[in-house]
């Protein structure tokens, strides 16, 4: 599956989920992918393949902390999301990105793994969420995050 996630200028509120309870209300939980068996990992599924992916350190963005969602192109004209948050939350994925380079970050919406990409740089700002999505596809990742159905 081509992944990549773009973060460019994030803004929101973050609060941290208990270990063990993947988070399913509306928001987007971020994780550190770990391999199984880790000290207090936990096993989430993957959407739309029948894999797993175990984490720990979850941390969650409620949707009330985004200050926009929409549909998106990729880099090759296809569906992708677009997120925008607040300065608090902007800050915390700063602070949590900068101590993730070199690893891998899952994207959990409705206690799915959507996206699990490699951290390349500290993420700031806004996202875009790119995959091998459709526009339905991305349309109920949306509502999954709390975003208007289109």
């Amino acid at each position: 599956m081509r992944a990549l996630l773009c973060l460019l200028l994030l803004t929101g509120c973050v609060s941290v989920v208990p270990a063990g309870e993947p988070a399913t209300a509306r928001g987007i939980t971020f994780a550190r992918v770990v391999e199984p068996g880790t000290y207090g990992a936990v096993e989430v599924p993957m959407r739309k393949q029948d894999t797993t992916h175990w984490v720990v350190d979850q941390w969650r963005i409620d949707a009330s902390e985004f200050t926009g969602i929409a549909t998106a192109t990729d880099d090759f004209g296809g569906p992708a999301i677009q997120v925008a948050l607040g300065p608090e939350a902007a800050m915390k994925m700063a602070e949590v990105s900068g101590g993730m380079i070199g690893e891998t970050m899952a994207l959990i919406v409705d206690g799915e793994v959507v996206l699990a990409a490699m951290v390349n740089s500290v993420l700031f700002g806004q996202m875009v969420i790119q995959g091998d999505y459709t526009w339905d596809e991305v349309a109920d990742l949306i509502e999954g995050m709390g975003g208007p159905r289109r």
